[in-house]
């Protein structure tokens, strides 16, 4: 935030005033993704990133699932790199996804909370998980302005989990 800060000269508290209006402002995701093709068993891709708080200790763990023919997140949370908080994104899958493929690495959370049936564990070389990989690696930006991830961290740190998922709603929706 103090990159924002920095640069558009307004002060940590509105900017966070600001954000918090917006994030309230949202419908929940589920009401703003396209709807699923009746006629196709929808794919999608998860994976899971890190960041920590000020020191690589306290790390901080964003999981995502993306819907392949759209490139839309579907589902998020945030937490540790445990089985309850992959049962936390499967859990906030829309009930439309919930028939889908999932492709994902081989980490075991996934294997124990996505249906067997469904799951279809991969390595990168293979490619099924590449969109979702790719939208990873672009939410750390090559300049010094805000670092997505650190940002989450931050907020995560410092407010409740409610407040840093629609923290997260807002940078992967249009305000």
């Amino acid at each position: 935030m103090r990159g924002i800060e920095r640069i558009y000269g307004v002060c940590r508290q509105t900017l966070s005033a600001w954000l918090e209006e917006k994030a309230d402002a949202l419908p929940p995701l589920e009401e703003t993704l396209q709807p699923v093709d009746s006629e196709n068993i929808p794919v999608l891709e998860v994976d899971e990133l890190w960041s920590f708080v000020f020191r690589s200790k306290d790390k901080v763990w964003v999981w995502i699932a993306m819907n392949r023919e759209t490139r839309e997140i579907v589902a998020y949370a945030c937490g540790d790199r445990s089985e309850d908080t992959c049962r936390i994104l499967w859990d906030r899958v829309p009930s439309a996804y919930k028939e889908a493929i999932v492709f994902s690495d081989y980490w075991n959370a996934y294997q124990a909370v996505i249906p067997s049936e469904q799951h279809r564990p991969v390595g990168k070389e293979t490619g099924e998980t590449a969109h979702i990989e790719r939208w990873n690696n672009r939410l750390v930006p090559v300049d010094n302005s805000l670092i997505f991830i650190s940002f989450v961290s931050r907020l995560r740190a410092k407010r409740t989990d409610s407040l840093t998922n629609r923290f997260f709603l807002l940078s992967i929706r249009p305000v």
